[in-house]
């Protein structure tokens, strides 16, 4: 209809009245498993001492010096390529990266390792890296493109025997979903990935299923109240104090098959001295 309609053969589009709603699918980041990563990175030194020539020395801790910085920072394989020689802070151990949009954000860098590998790389192509202005060089001194570094994981992974198909974004996928499963703040993950809107970062929040699986094994009040066994009939009359405070147990034992335990889902109600009411810890009115 717009072809029609800037021909002139129509004169109006007859869907403009047409109220639509298209719902795009949900495609959850996907990350790498972090024995995975172990492993890259693991390989990616190795091949620094398997190196029999200066050249090829070089290149490797060049890899190495790439696959730290992007795990170690989020940051997307566009910010480590475009990196300048003033973005890499040795003293203040931090990069300044610049995102979409050209908003900047620095990145601190707390880890001894990755600081190392990248003092060795800015000592051996310090000069390149001078002349060319960039970071992160080729073997021509140009500017390390982004194809380069999806190039030299894919061979990474094929020489490892990893089936998996690691692209550079999928660094950036793992870190946020490592730093979510370790209890960070969304807000200080959104930050460090630089993301404008918070709903941006919140999609990761549906990947962490490992933390799912803790929580519910962890913090579901079913699990809590399963984990406690009473022995035999003392249960519903355990813990009378002298303080006026009574706890007590409630709930249908289980005898267990091999042991005279009993299970119980137990409801714990205190009893205040002076009030005739009883309060229940986990709302339940007894």
């Amino acid at each position: 209809t717009h072809y029609l309609l800037i021909r002139d053969i129509i004169d109006c589009n007859p869907f403009d009245k047409i109220e639509t709603s298209i719902k795009e699918p949900v495609i959850l980041p996907k990350t790498i498993p972090l024995d995975t990563i172990g492993e890259i990175l693991c390989f990616a030194y190795m091949q620094i001492e398997k190196s029999n020539t200066d050249y090829k020395k070089n290149c490797a801790i060049r890899n190495a010096a790439v696959l730290e910085l992007l795990f170690a920072t989020g940051a997307r394989v566009a910010e480590i390529c475009n990196l300048h020689s003033q973005d890499v802070d040795f003293i203040g151990k931090s990069v300044k990266l610049y995102g979409k949009g050209s908003k900047e954000r620095i990145i601190p860098i707390e880890n001894n390792s990755v600081l190392a590998i990248l003092s060795d790389y800015y000592f051996i192509y310090e000069e390149k890296i001078s002349d060319c202005g960039y970071f992160f060089v080729n073997k021509y001194g140009k500017r390390l493109t982004e194809q380069s570094v999806r190039c030299m994981i894919n061979s990474c992974c094929q020489t490892c025997g990893i089936s998996m198909h690691i692209t550079p974004h999928m660094f950036r996928h793992s870190f946020a979903t490592l730093l979510l499963e370790q209890d960070v703040d969304i807000r200080y993950i959104q930050k460090l990935l630089g993301h404008s809107s918070i709903t941006t970062t919140q999609i990761y929040t549906h990947v962490t299923s490992a933390k799912q699986k803790e929580i519910i094994k962890t913090k579901h009040f079913i699990n809590i109240i399963d984990s406690f066994t009473v022995k035999n009939t003392s249960a519903e009359h355990a813990l009378l104090n002298n303080t006026g405070t009574v706890g007590y147990f409630l709930g249908k034992g289980i005898q267990h098959k091999n042991h005279s335990v009993f299970i119980y889902k137990i409801y714990i109600l205190f009893i205040c001295e002076q009030a005739d009411s009883r309060k229940s810890v986990f709302g339940i009115t007894p």
